[in-house]
């Protein structure tokens, strides 16, 4: 039987891929129908574990359970399973389903609006809250967490009109970590059910808009999980967040137990603006575990942050343990050739490049890096012959020839003929 005069024959020569999109836009049911008759792969029976098949098995799904006004209890989540790489088909496929008004049951109902919370469908998210048999609240406020995660601030908005709706609440999901287990330092939460997952997601993202809106909620604590929204964010870079999470009364920059993890995860990895805007607050202690935020910074090469930390009159470079510290700081930014670092460094007079036996210079030395080496041997404090002419010996054990010869034109290092040939 043809559809719209199309002879039945050219149907069956079509591949699967152009069966499905002819199905997705078969919106009317006589049209349907009149497809399934027409064309014999569409009409397959087919089931749940079939829309694991591409093509036509998914169009003959979407057609025969919108003939049957059904559809299965299962049916989002075998969508969301199998197409977990491919996004563009579970939007489709769900999308279309929505339309045809095919998701019928409660738990299918509140698997779709995650997924359209999760992809920020404001207008779908609208229509499921409407129905009665939708629980944005269910698995523990999967939708709004879904959407704050992503990022989209107008459907958390929706959710956040709806009664409903927890904005303080957990993961559903189990703790990946024993009782017990050291807390996790990587700026990432542990999926355990901590409060507040909503705030610490969208935090920890950098959706600065979505987290304002969380914050106006008075219930929600954004120093939940040791304060994990700040570190998290500001081990990533979202200075926008971290604004907005140091303006709430219950946020901690110094947590967790005076750690300063913050700013040691921010200055470790380089993000200057948001070490800035934590140093204004006076909890905040850069000198915190032994000066790492300035080690760290300068081990691996973050400039705009080591001057920064270097203002802070907190920062602790002129106790005996601070200027051994502060020398070691050296000693990695030459050792790892940040130039521009040790430049910083050697305008600081509190900081000695000739401490420990000018390590510094012999480190850079042995590692070949010689615009460092160029740097430190014209100050004045640095002494390239030290400890018998170490960071020349170390230059030539290591093959780094362009170093030792530099050394060499120095008059302060004295090399012997015997010695050159001995090493």
């Amino acid at each position: 039987m043809p559809l719209n005069g199309t002879p039945a024959s050219l149907f069956e020569r079509l591949p699967p891929s152009i069966l499905q999109k002819i199905a997705v836009c078969l919106t009317a049911r006589k049209d349907l129908s009149s497809f399934m008759r027409t064309c014999r792969a569409a009409a397959a029976v087919v089931d749940v574990g079939k829309i694991k098949q591409p093509g036509s098995c998914v169009c003959a799904t979407l057609s025969k359970w919108y003939v049957r006004r059904t559809a299965p209890q299962d049916l989002i989540k075998a969508v969301m399973d199998h197409h977990r790489r491919n996004q563009d088909a579970q939007v489709v496929i769900v999308v279309t389903m929505l339309r045809m008004r095919l998701v019928r049951h409660p738990v299918a109902k509140n698997d779709a609006l995650a997924f359209v919370c999760k992809m920020g469908f404001a207008s779908y998210v609208q229509a499921l809250l409407r129905e009665p048999q939708v629980d944005p609240a269910a698995k523990s406020n999967r939708a709004l967490r879904s959407a704050a995660t992503h990022g989209h601030a107008r459907v958390v908005e929706i959710l956040l009109c709806d009664p409903r709706v927890d904005p303080t609440a957990g993961t559903d999901r189990p703790a990946r970590a024993a009782a017990g287990a050291p807390a996790d330092l990587s700026g990432r939460p542990h999926r355990s059910k901590d409060s507040n997952f909503a705030i610490q997601r969208a935090s920890e993202n950098g959706h600065a808009a979505v987290v304002a809106l969380l914050l106006r909620h008075q219930a929600v604590d954004p120093g939940a999980n040791h304060n994990h929204a700040i570190r998290a964010a500001s081990a990533n870079g979202h200075a926008a967040v971290v604004e907005l999470l140091l303006r709430h009364p219950r946020t901690n920059p110094a947590a967790p137990n005076n750690m300063n993890l913050a700013i040691q995860f921010a200055c470790e990895n380089g993000h200057t603006d948001v070490v800035r805007i934590l140093l204004r607050d006076r909890r905040v202690n850069p000198s915190v575990d032994a000066n790492y935020c300035l080690r760290e910074a300068c081990s691996n090469g973050h400039t705009g942050v080591v001057q920064a930390v270097l203002r802070d009159p907190r920062l602790d470079i002129t106790s005996p343990l601070g200027r051994l510290v502060a020398a070691y700081a050296l000693h990695d930014a030459a050792g790892n050739g940040h130039a521009a670092v040790v430049d910083v460094l050697l305008a600081d007079p509190r900081l000695h490049p000739g401490d420990n036996a000018n390590f510094a210079i012999r480190w850079a030395s042995a590692n070949g890096r010689l615009d460092v080496v160029k740097r430190l041997i014209i100050d004045k404090r640095v002494d390239p012959a030290d400890n018998q002419n170490e960071a020349y010996k170390w230059a030539i054990e290591a093959g780094h020839l362009d170093v030792a010869n530099l050394l060499r034109k120095d008059p302060r290092v004295r090399v012997e003929d015997h010695q050159v040939q001995v090493i």
